[in-house]
């Protein structure tokens, strides 16, 4: 897995898992317990043909201002001297 995609797992309130369709549940079950390690407080949602209401993904409170500089890789980006844009890596 590259950097971006880890990072933006870790640190994510909601992670939603698109394509599940074509997938078999137990190769879900490994991709959700994966996201898991990653980010314990998530909510992971399964969505199918990219449906997902946006009340489960929009306005849902569970971003913490207080949380979130805990967040592995948030020091690290705070005390980098030069900042690598997304787009970038």
């Amino acid at each position: 897995m590259s950097d971006l995609p880890t990072d933006q797992v870790v640190v994510a309130d909601v992670i939603r898992v698109n394509r599940t369709d074509l997938v078999t549940e137990g190769e879900l079950a490994e991709l959700t317990a994966l996201l898991r390690r990653l980010n314990v407080r998530a909510q992971i949602l399964p969505i199918e043909r990219g449906r997902a209401a946006g009340t489960e993904i929009l306005g849902t409170g569970l971003f913490d201002f207080e949380e979130a500089p805990r967040a592995p890789g948030w020091m690290r980006e705070l005390t980098l001297e030069e900042h690598t844009p997304a787009t970038d890596q």
